[in-house]
């Protein structure tokens, strides 16, 4: 496995590669894709908004107060949210609707996670500017993280986690037997895999996997791979949290549907319905709400395992 530094720098060298698991959509959202003195050019993933001047922050903060009302029904929401400003203050942000919508997430995964599941690895599939990731390194310190993205974003996220954390270690893995020994590493706290090499996370165990507003962006064959990995972890329990919209085209005319995922009649459906807080976004100018072309849904599960991994 490569750590912290050099995973950044071959992350860096590689960008530029032909990626077998992209889709149309990211092709296009890529082609002004650059990172310039250490920073990002030509990426547009909410997560990471600017501190700016003192009128913005309050525009900003009264933006998101519907969503910190959505909070108060969750026990641990305001401890997630204080972890949330923390995070974007050490980025040299503010709290935006990316960050609170993850804090948000994390708030309504918090009541239905166990103690045994608690203690197993967390996998994040497509996270934006490492915003889930850091916030569940920051209010569950003691949880391994796995990050799954496209070299690009894998590259952003990870400089980003490093903005959070300074001094955190990372691993890249890029086979079999380099990501196990990063998820056995008590000294690795980020275990970070390219999409292209996605199958290797089922082989170790996921206590949760999580999906936002990313497998709509995927071709289908890629997604029922990430559903095999998950079906395929050597542990009996493993949930899946998936936030995405109900249909999207992508550019090349592929079309994703949230309900023909490879799901089974034997998941445990535990939340299925429209999410709350992924129906619009935010604009600092009136309208100062945008609705999405169509509706987003989230399901929680517990994935039926393959059989040979059973109990």
């Amino acid at each position: 496995m490569i750590l912290n530094d050099t995973a950044i720098a071959t992350l860096s060298e590689a960008i530029q590669k032909s990626e077998a698991s992209i889709s149309s959509h990211w092709r296009v959202e890529f082609r002004e894709f650059r990172q310039d003195q250490g920073g990002f050019v030509g990426v547009r993933v909410q997560g990471h908004t600017p501190r700016g001047g003192f009128a913005r922050r309050i525009r900003h903060y009264a933006l998101l107060t519907p969503f910190r009302r959505m909070g108060k029904r969750f026990a641990n929401f305001d401890e997630y949210l204080r972890s949330g400003k923390a995070i974007a203050e050490r980025r040299g942000g503010v709290l935006d609707l990316g960050m609170i919508r993850q804090v948000l997430t994390l708030s309504l995964l918090d009541q239905h996670v166990s103690a045994e599941q608690a203690r197993l690895p967390t996998i994040i599939i497509g996270d934006g500017w490492g915003t889930m990731a850091s916030l569940v390194l920051s209010s569950l310190p003691k949880r391994k993280v796995v990050l799954v993205n496209l070299t690009s974003m894998l590259l952003v996220d990870l400089v980003y986690i490093m903005k959070s954390f300074p001094g955190i270690s990372i691993c890249l893995a890029r086979d079999v037997s380099e990501y196990q020994s990063g998820l056995e590493c008590d000294g690795v706290d980020v275990v970070a895999v390219c999409a292209d090499n996605a199958e290797i996370i089922g082989h170790g165990p996921i206590g949760v996997a999580i999906n936002i507003a990313s497998m709509q962006e995927m071709d289908p064959l890629v997604i029922a791979s990430y559903f095999e990995a998950l079906r395929s972890s050597p542990n009996p329990k493993t949930l899946f949290y998936c936030c995405n919209r109900i249909e999207k085209t992508l550019p090349d005319g592929t079309e994703v549907l949230f309900q023909e995922y490879p799901w089974r009649p034997e998941d445990k459906i535990l939340v299925d319905e429209n999410c709350p807080w992924h129906q619009y976004y935010l604009r600092l100018r009136p309208p100062f709400q945008s609705r999405y072309d169509g509706p987003i849904w989230h399901r929680l599960a517990e994935i039926k395992k393959e059989q040979k991994y059973e109990a």
